[in-house]
């Protein structure tokens, strides 16, 4: 019940930050503007988040390999895509962890040892953005301060042992035992021990087989893949004749999906769309503009994705 309210909650945050963009400009200028986009610039941002989603597909596919696992691509495919689709529904994104159990109902896999490559995927997507937006802040000192960049490195080292201390069995272990110890006193926590216990040793036998995973590898496709999603950006304002500089696509998309996710609203509505419109207004765009580059933009993406993501999801479900 308490989930469910939170969740509800979620959406009324994305309403009503839409509904305070949406109260600061004039519709019909926004749509003339979205109407006057290049028709094949367009094209081509739906086809980049294809390619994007086809990408990080064969990604998980990737970390899948590990397990030693005989699946069918088209499952790899769908199990994640699926996964997005419900991610996008929920905040914090908590929908990810279905495609382990997606790939359950087929392969009689385990639901937990999946869960690291889950995570490890998630953390290495945070430390691309975060590197991608220091370089951005780094090259354009002047329009951020200093508290700023420190406060990126810092999330940076935090992500990273984050990596170190959750994926070290012995760490983790230990952490547990002494959680255990400290309210043994509480006898629904003392009863709890011994499923804890199952979970993580099956957590660390998939984060066991991780050692195994093509790390080089997929640490090139993540950021090709936020790469390409910066690059929806740059040709969504080329279709709306803007010229923007490339880099500052990756700086304005990489922050915003990052701001977008420690929101935890679902798909990082209504905060990742706030992010790129302050950008662009701080750039000395009209809110009419800002809004349309926005919309557009988050339509080729995220829009589209839902679409293509709902199929899959549709599959998976009448499996």
């Amino acid at each position: 019940m308490i989930f469910q309210k939170k969740h509800a909650l979620s959406f009324l945050v994305s309403a009503a930050l839409f509904i305070f963009l949406f109260s600061r400009v004039n519709f019909q200028q926004v749509f003339s503007i979205i109407g006057s986009a290049n028709l094949l610039l367009f094209l081509a941002t739906v086809c980049l988040t294809v390619i994007s989603l086809s990408i990080k597909s064969f990604r998980w596919g990737l970390f899948l390999a590990v397990y030693k696992k005989k699946i069918k691509m088209l499952d790899v495919f769908s199990s994640f895509l699926a996964s997005v689709f419900v991610a996008n529904a929920t905040p914090a994104r908590l929908g990810e962890a279905t495609r382990s159990y997606f790939l359950k109902r087929r392969y009689k896999t385990s639901f937990f040892s999946m869960l690291p490559a889950i995570l490890v995927e998630r953390l290495l997507d945070l430390i691309v953005l975060i590197v991608y937006s220091l370089l951005f802040l780094s090259l354009f000192s002047s329009m951020v301060s200093t508290i700023l960049k420190i406060v990126m490195l810092f999330t940076a080292f935090i992500v990273m042992l984050m990596i170190i201390v959750f994926f070290n069995k012995r760490v983790s272990n230990s952490m547990m035992n002494l959680f255990f110890r400290a309210f043994s006193f509480i006898k629904q926590i003392s009863k709890m021990k011994p499923r804890v216990k199952k979970f993580m040793g099956k957590f660390y036998e998939g984060t066991a087989a991780l050692k195994k995973a093509k790390f080089l590898t997929i640490i090139i496709i993540t950021a090709l893949v936020w790469f390409i999603e910066s690059l929806t950006l740059f040709i969504v304002t080329s279709s709306l004749n803007i010229t923007m500089p490339l880099l500052y696509c990756i700086g304005f998309t990489s922050l915003a999906i990052l701001g977008g996710t420690l929101s935890s609203l679902p798909g990082g509505l209504g905060s990742t769309e706030l992010i790129l419109f302050s950008f662009f207004v701080l750039l000395g765009y009209s809110e009419p503009i800002s809004l349309s580059i926005t919309l557009l933009h988050r339509f080729c993406t995220f829009g589209i994705g839902i679409f293509i993501t709902a199929i899959f999801f549709v599959r998976e479900v009448k499996n």
